[in-house]
């Protein structure tokens, strides 16, 4: 009897994690393709933009993430099930409000840059971006909000529509020479909206929103959300910081050629995301219900299945950079392969240590992942300009590999040593 709802319990989770990469891989797919129609269908400068822009909308979500979304995932598997729904309507009002707040300063700073622009971001171009920021990370908090009750299939029909539809609708604009940058955004904000809202219909009865409940519901968040909020910063310069670097130092065009090597670097990425989405709750609900050494088995297990999909992509992207690089953009883009497998092994290194920082926060010890990601930002400061100033666009990719390395050393280094300690209390050897 207890060997079959070991079974149960393991088929369940097996198929929810399928789901899970299912999911996370219509999202990164299409992506994907929106760049490579972006890069195919304008110039490398109109396409550096568009990567400035898409760093934006990735600081964004990092920090609306840590704020509500990490919080959320951590603290509802706590709480009886009426606290539930009423922490779950407060979390996407505070979701709507971050939201309007930065869509707001956006569209308050056109005035700035209409006026003081020198060319590069043009009002069209701040204004989709503003736009789409509102529904796009909406519809993250609406997926988030899903799986932290571990509800799978609740996005994925949603978000199978929008993905399907933004490649559809971005192919037709390529196929007739209609495609820019603005375009391409309002249609992210188009698709996403629709996905928000599907997962906001099929879910509707798990949101209670109380507005007496709201601002103590936030403090709740803060309480967890302050350590991930230092780490949304450090992360911000950790993985964002290269593209402005390669603004500043160099120009639009390196910008380019690093946004089409990042992208060819993460089409692993589906896996990553799809599992640092359901991981963390999983964890969370197994140390809840089972204990650390159901967390401990989860992260071993978690690590191996990253790990392998990310060697075979190392191997192969290694070894065909230059052609992934020429037949997915163009000509243009060749010649860095370097670059590339710079990319490459720095992706494989963030992948192992992914689930290493999910266990870090369901034990509770959310200071370590900032300490980590602190050491990296130290790191990212000191030697990206000085890399990219002395050998140029590969310095860039150098210093990622330095600060991944230095970041995922650290955590690897604290859960080896949280577990030794709570061998140690059990009077284990």
């Amino acid at each position: 009897m207890i060997n079959k709802i070991k079974k149960s319990k393991y088929h369940k989770t097996f198929s929810e994690g399928i789901l899970v990469l299912f999911d996370q891989g219509l999202l990164s797919i299409a992506t994907f393709v929106t760049g490579i129609l972006i890069a195919k269908g304008t110039s490398k400068e109109e396409f550096g933009v568009y990567i400035l822009c898409w760093s934006f909308l990735n600081i964004s979500i990092t920090f609306s993430e840590a704020t509500i979304s990490r919080p959320f995932a951590l603290l509802l598997p706590k709480l009886d099930s009426k606290e539930r729904n009423t922490y779950q309507g407060s979390s996407l009002i505070h979701t709507v409000l971050f939201c309007t707040t930065l869509s707001a300063a956006m569209l308050i700073s056109l005035f700035v840059v209409n006026d003081r622009s020198p060319g590069r971001f043009t009002f069209d171009i701040i204004l989709a971006t503003a736009i789409t920021t509102f529904p796009y990370i909406l519809r993250r908090f609406m997926r988030t909000s899903s799986l932290a009750r571990l509800h799978i299939s609740a996005g994925v029909l949603a978000n199978a529509i929008a993905s399907g539809l933004q490649i559809l609708i971005l192919f037709l604009l390529f196929r007739y020479e209609l495609i820019s940058v603005t375009f391409a955004y309002y249609v992210i904000a188009a698709c996403s909206s629709i996905a928000a809202i599907m997962i906001f219909i099929k879910e509707k009865q798990y949101f209670s929103i109380q507005l007496n409940r709201v601002y103590d519901d936030f403090i709740r968040s803060w309480k967890t959300g302050k350590w991930l909020t230092v780490n949304a910063g450090a992360f911000t310069v950790v993985s964002q910081i290269y593209p402005w670097l390669l603004a500043i130092i160099l120009d639009m065009e390196n910008i380019a050629i690093y946004g089409a090597c990042m992208s060819v670097s993460a089409v692993a990425a589906p896996l990553l995301r799809g599992l640092d989405s359901y991981i963390l709750p999983r964890m969370t609900h197994g140390l809840h219900n089972d204990g650390q050494e159901a967390l401990y088995k989860i992260l071993k297990n978690a690590t191996i299945i990253v790990s392998i999909p990310y060697i075979l992509w190392f191997i192969i992207g290694t070894s065909l950079a230059d052609f992934l690089l020429i037949n997915l953009y163009s000509k243009e883009y060749g010649g860095h392969a370097i670059l590339l497998g710079l990319l490459l092994f720095k992706n494989l290194i963030d992948s192992s240590s992914t689930p290493v920082t999910n266990a870090i926060l369901a034990l509770g010890e959310t200071r370590h992942t900032s300490i980590a990601l602190l050491y990296g930002t130290v790191t990212t400061i000191i030697l990206g300009p000085t890399l990219i100033q002395s050998i140029g666009l590969e310095g860039a990719g150098l210093a990622a590999v330095i600060s991944a390395l230095v970041i995922a050393g650290y955590k690897w280094h604290i859960i080896f040593k949280l577990n030794k300690t709570k061998t140690a209390k059990n009077g284990t050897i």
